[in-house]
């Protein structure tokens, strides 16, 4: 839908716990949106490739040092 706005980058200023209230304000508003424009009826790992898309270089800096489970992927939602 051209009417759903994705959230902005992710803020990823202050200590442990200002980030992780940043994380789950975010992460919400990425899921409304993912309902809003429809992009939830699309697979797990394009959903997951737009959330690391829209997240921001200060986000992607994070994302990027993540490590996974052997049943883990960084292309399941879940696991962001």
């Amino acid at each position: 839908m051209e009417h759903a706005r994705p959230p902005g980058e992710l803020a990823v200023e202050g200590g442990p716990a200002e980030r992780a209230d940043a994380w789950r304000k975010w992460r919400k508003q990425f899921e409304v949106f993912l309902i809003a424009s429809g992009v939830s009826k699309e697979s797990e790992e394009i959903q997951a490739s737009l959330l690391v898309n829209l997240i921001g270089p200060s986000g992607y800096e994070i994302f990027s040092t993540f490590t996974y489970l052997k049943d883990e992927s960084e292309h399941k939602l879940k696991c962001l």
